[in-house]
């Protein structure tokens, strides 16, 4: 969904901002914007697509993510912009970020496993639908590791850690988007088959060139 369209799945972009709160803010203490117990910042704009999961039984939030095409402003390219350093700050259609991807932080081991999983399903599902082929990411060095180890046909580091004012470490990646991806992806998950409803309105992104 985006700010256009969040109107079709009730408060569902609102709950997510909300689980974002307790999440990032209350339980990992990032100093970061809030208000109204909101997470938020400069990067959730009207250009923003964001893939939240909902438990089918009640709408509660488990999870989401938010995704941006690098043509238009993103994190990476104006907070840390020195994670990338193999290439020039990509500004394409087919390359988006994503960020905020996150379980909500009272769901059991298995659920947050699970509900992850579906994320990663889901934007490569999304990417490929709108003919994209590359997705930045910018996470711990471990968990890029991970990432790679297991996936090395299609996970690539953008460059070495660096350390942020807090004393994190982090790494910049990219994930190639196809659909040897989505496969894993959706094996990973246990799903088969498309698993995004889209809203009924006009969405705001076409297939890219």
């Amino acid at each position: 969904m985006t700010f256009t369209t969040a109107g079709e799945f009730g408060d569902a972009l609102v709950d997510y901002h909300r689980m974002r709160y307790r999440l990032f803010i209350e339980r990992e203490g990032w100093n970061i914007p809030h208000f109204d117990n909101l997470e938020y910042d400069q990067f959730d704009t009207p250009a923003t697509v964001y893939l939240i999961k909902r438990r089918p039984e009640t709408g509660e939030v488990m999870g989401g993510m938010r995704l941006i095409p690098t043509t238009q402003p993103y994190l990476a390219e104006h907070v840390w912009p020195d994670l990338i350093q193999t290439r020039p700050i990509p500004k394409d259609p087919k390359v988006w970020e994503g960020t905020r991807m996150s379980a909500a932080p009272e769901l059991s081991v298995d659920e947050r496993r699970q509900t992850l999983g579906e994320l990663g399903a889901a934007f490569a599902e999304f990417l490929i639908g709108v003919g994209a082929n590359r997705v930045i990411f910018e996470m711990p060095p471990k968990l890029l590791e991970f990432q790679s180890r297991n996936n090395p046909e299609f996970v690539e580091m953008l460059g070495e850690p660096i350390t942020l004012d807090d004393g994190t470490l982090l790494v910049g990646g990219w994930v190639h988007i196809n659909e040897t991806t989505l496969a894993a992806y959706r094996m990973g998950a246990g799903v088969e088959g498309n698993i995004i409803r889209y809203p009924e309105a006009a969405f705001p992104y076409e297939r890219a060139a």
